[in-house]
């Protein structure tokens, strides 16, 4: 629970290398198709491989950089340690239902689904630029992108330290947090939060702007947000500006934080880019059902585990989460997917999970 609310806290990648293209990023699931895990050299080799003719002298390190990347938006893991020379990654069920997403063809819905997969990783940096971007503003873009993160994390730590009064489990917490310095003298001080350079903030903000417009939320030709871009802004800022993206629902509750002080979301497993929802009618969710099930059958070739014959149903949720925006109702996916499995029960099989509610399914 500390280490989700410490992912809610800093949803930032901290990279400034030049390898952020999203295309060449995801196209590393391309190379797990096939198989569970692959030695670092061998995924270069395939991503050089795959690289246009005038980019064949690409450097490895740059390469490299691309697989930090994908880690750091969770489409694949490093199964083995970090120091080791030979290097291991694998495909989660993340990863594999994203290319299933693909898969199947249903391009807004693929498009979406990749939008909230770098949203969970990164929404601090996309909505300084979403936020920038919202109206006509006198600064450049690399000046608002350093004030937006200082007054963003300021915040936190303040209500941190109201949130945690006990400093041991505050500790727990700040020492886990990238962007607080602690001193080193042995002296007990208040942890120092860092600031941004302006050249910093140049090769963050860039790359999210291709981000953006690739997820058809920033216009680059006219520098304004689509109507997707303020939806997704509004959403996230809410009427009282941005403060994060939250941990799951009741994950605060569960840390014993006091009510009072209690943030609301967007939470992390509900989050659709739109701020209010409606409930859904009889006719809304007898509608998604047979939806969902022929996302299940047709995405299952390509979400399919290598080493066992069964997918995530993390697919089918993500597509519930994408109807939620699309039909502006808040379905329940849970709810959902056992009436799924219940209408359906003589084509697709439902598996358990190892621990918590997101199990598995199997195509008959």
């Amino acid at each position: 629970m500390e280490a989700a609310l410490v992912r809610a806290l800093s949803r930032h990648i901290g990279h400034t290398t030049g390898a952020y293209g999203l295309d060449r990023i995801l196209s590393v699931l391309d190379f797990f198709r096939d198989r569970s895990s692959a030695y670092k050299e061998e995924i270069i080799a395939y991503l050089r491989d795959q690289s246009p003719q005038d980019e064949k002298a690409i450097t490895e390190e740059y390469l490299s950089e691309v697989l930090t990347f994908a880690r750091s938006f969770g489409v694949i893991d490093l199964v083995s340690g970090k120091e080791v020379r030979l290097q291991k990654y694998s495909c989660p069920e993340l990863g594999r239902s994203l290319l299933a997403a693909k898969d199947i063809g249903n391009d807004n819905f693929f498009r979406f689904f990749k939008a909230r997969t770098i949203f969970l990783a990164d929404s601090d940096s996309l909505v300084a630029v979403l936020s920038y971007f919202c109206k006509n503003r006198s600064e450049n873009l690399q000046d608002y992108y350093v004030s937006f993160f200082s007054a963003v994390r300021e915040a936190r730590y303040d209500w941190l330290c109201r949130a945690f009064p006990e400093p041991m489990l505050l500790t727990r917490i700040t020492d886990r947090l990238t962007w607080l310095s602690v001193a080193k003298n042995g002296v007990a001080t208040q942890p120092k939060i860092d600031v941004f350079s302006l050249n910093t903030a140049r090769h963050h903000s860039t790359p999210r702007k291709g981000w953006l417009a690739s997820f058809d939320m920033l216009d680059l030709d006219t520098g304004r947000l689509t109507e997707f871009g303020r939806r997704a802004l509004q959403s996230l800022v809410g009427n009282k500006g941005y403060f994060w993206l939250a941990p799951p629902r009741g994950m605060q509750e569960l840390l014993r934080i006091s009510s009072s002080l209690i943030t609301d979301g967007p939470f992390e497993d509900e989050f659709a880019f739109a701020h209010e929802l409606d409930a859904p009618k009889h006719n809304d969710f007898e509608a998604l059902i047979p939806d969902v099930a022929e996302i299940m059958i047709q995405g299952y070739p390509s979400a399919k585990l290598i080493h066992a014959s069964q997918a995530s149903v993390q697919l089918p949720i993500e597509y519930i989460i994408y109807r939620s925006y699309t039909d502006g109702v808040a379905y329940d996916a849970l709810q959902v997917l056992d009436e799924v499995f219940h209408r359906y029960r003589d084509e697709i099989d439902r598996l358990s999970a190892f621990k918590g509610k997101i199990g598995f399914y199997r195509v008959k």
